[in-house]
């Protein structure tokens, strides 16, 4: 399963779409607030969280790969 698309709709939520056609609409908020990692937890900071990319692997992205969503998590 990869993400060929996704979509911020709010701050710490991300539509995304996937090569099966499901869509799902993932909120990160509760799992970055509940993280005691700091390379996860910088990503409460919105501009840091809005700069999410999907690699070639269909997976979210964040930072210099500090931070990735394995597909099937979602």
């Amino acid at each position: 399963m990869k993400i060929i698309s996704f979509h911020i709709i709010k701050p710490y939520q991300i539509e995304v779409l996937f090569n099966d056609g499901k869509m799902v609409v993932a909120n990160f908020e509760e799992f970055l607030k509940k993280s005691t990692n700091p390379l996860i937890s910088q990503f409460l900071d919105i501009d840091k969280f809005y700069d999410v990319k999907l690699d070639e692997y269909g997976t979210l992205v964040w930072g210099d790969d500090e931070m990735d969503i394995n597909p099937s998590k979602i």
